[in-house]
């Protein structure tokens, strides 16, 4: 009688599912994005991308200081940095991103310095301007770089100038000569 009672339970539950309705499952799709105003961009082909390159040539190592009070070269100030921007861009707000380990206060550091024929005690002190020149910038302290801001000229340009020289990032009898390189990255924004 048990079996025959789970038997008859066992089939009306297959057949109550059987003549189960199917009910329809409501799913939504949902799509993002951005429309955004395309960016400043350099007005001369001179730039290699998105890289500025500042060639500071030889000096000899006794000549390096820890703190130098002149730019020993400059790029920008022409055609070469100078940002031309579309409509709807009031300004341009430049800020410095150096990695963590690339700079030691206010001098880069020699990206080179462990390779072969690399300069040891050696980096660079750097200089940047934004609509305006270098006269009465200060080294820029990558501990805590200020971030640069200026509006957009009426012809739709923007000057950048950057300037850089030599400096001991150790002292002098514990570096030695060879090959100096850094790397500065820095952002863009537009408003």
């Amino acid at each position: 009688m048990k079996k025959n009672i789970l038997a008859l339970t066992a089939l009306m539950v297959l057949s109550a599912t059987a003549h189960a309705e199917l009910k329809d499952s409501e799913n939504t799709l949902h799509i993002n994005g951005k429309v955004v105003l395309d960016g400043c961009a350099f007005e001369d082909g001179t730039i290699e991308g998105k890289v500025l390159n500042l060639e500071l040539g030889e000096v000899s190592l006794a000549s390096v200081k820890k703190a130098p009070t002149d730019i020993f070269a400059t790029i920008g100030g022409d055609s070469s940095t100078a940002l031309v921007c579309p409509p709807g861009i009031a300004s341009v707000k430049m800020a410095f991103t150096p990695a963590a380990d690339s700079y030691k206060g206010d001098v880069l550091l020699n990206i080179k310095e462990s390779a072969e024929g690399g300069a040891a005690g050696v980096g660079f002190k750097v200089k940047a301007a934004l609509g305006a020149d270098l006269t009465g910038v200060d080294w820029i302290d990558f501990s805590n770089p200020e971030i640069k801001q200026v509006s957009v000229s009426e012809n739709g340009k923007v000057d950048m100038i950057f300037g850089a020289n030599y400096a001991l990032s150790d002292e002098l009898s514990n570096s030695k000569p060879g090959d100096v390189e850094a790397n500065l990255p820095f952002v863009l924004s537009y408003m």
